[in-house]
């Protein structure tokens, strides 16, 4: 289920004086749909099936948003050759929205034993898998000639 309803990206870029640009990318869209299941055994013999538990909008994840932005300086070195200065920074307001979850929340537990580490009475369903990545920024350079 990826179903989001709505996404957007929207950039641009501004030329300033003395070989200096800006640009800036932001991006959103709707949290993905991560619906809870469990696994369960017909007894018809057609084996394991999964079902899904309530509505899938039900468990939808929050939105995702990133800005992302890029300064650069030209510097002239020759007739025919330019140096390029650029400094990136990606997910500027350093947002670590959860992408993913477990969804599975079949019962794996052995109802003779309590509960515990060796005897998980859910599956893995919440857990996270995948975040959102961390602010980064990039040095770069650029020799075009």
């Amino acid at each position: 289920f990826i179903n989001s309803h709505w996404s957007f990206n929207v950039s641009g870029l501004y030329q300033l004086p003395w070989n200096f640009s800006v640009a800036a990318n932001f991006f959103g869209r709707e949290g993905y749909l991560n619906p809870a299941f469990i696994a369960v055994d017909t007894g018809n013999g057609e084996g394991i099936r999964t079902v899904i538990l309530g509505s899938p909008e039900d468990y939808r994840l929050k939105n995702v948003y990133q800005l992302d932005l890029r300064m650069e300086k030209v510097v002239p070195l020759f007739q025919k050759a330019d140096l390029t200065l650029s400094v990136d920074v990606f997910n500027l307001i350093n947002n670590n929205t959860v992408l993913q979850r477990q969804g599975d929340a079949t019962n794996l537990a052995d109802t003779t034993k309590p509960c515990s580490a060796t005897n998980p009475c859910t599956g893995t369903y919440g857990q996270i898998a995948e975040v959102q990545n961390a602010r980064a920024v990039r040095f770069g350079a650029r020799l075009s000639f």
